[in-house]
């Protein structure tokens, strides 16, 4: 009886990498909106990948794909909190990517501090 082959786990970063390659090679999403939004025909195939016909893409199909590309460059921000305090206000921004000159949240701020708790109880232990 043979044995089972046991394959190497890929972390999640390297599946992602992964993926990411091989929809670059074989699909380029991104090359494929931006000829929607300048309104050039896309090729319309069969299952088999023969030409059927070609189509110009509609205005509300245009604008869709103008604002999917949009979001690559420039995300939406999830929110935005505002604290008015005495002497001035306070607005803080939640972004789904690194701002400059942010701040951690207040729950990022208590995970770093019971970091640093947990790594000077092992320190005084040893």
């Amino acid at each position: 009886m043979r044995r089972p082959v046991k394959r190497h786990r890929l972390s999640r970063r390297e599946e992602l990498q992964d993926t990411r390659e091989r929809i670059e090679r074989e699909a380029d999403p991104i090359g494929f909106l931006a000829a929607i939004v300048r309104g050039e025909p896309v090729a319309v195939r069969d299952y088999e990948g023969r030409l059927l016909s070609t189509e110009h893409p509609k205005m509300e199909h245009r604008v869709v794909a103008a604002r999917e590309l949009a979001r690559k460059i420039a995300p939406d921000m999830k929110a935005i909190e505002v604290d008015a305090t005495e002497g001035g206000m306070t607005i803080n921004f939640i972004s789904p990517i690194p701002l400059p000159n942010s701040q951690p949240t207040l729950a990022e701020q208590e995970a770093i501090e019971d970091a640093y708790l947990i790594e000077d109880h092992e320190e005084q232990e040893t």
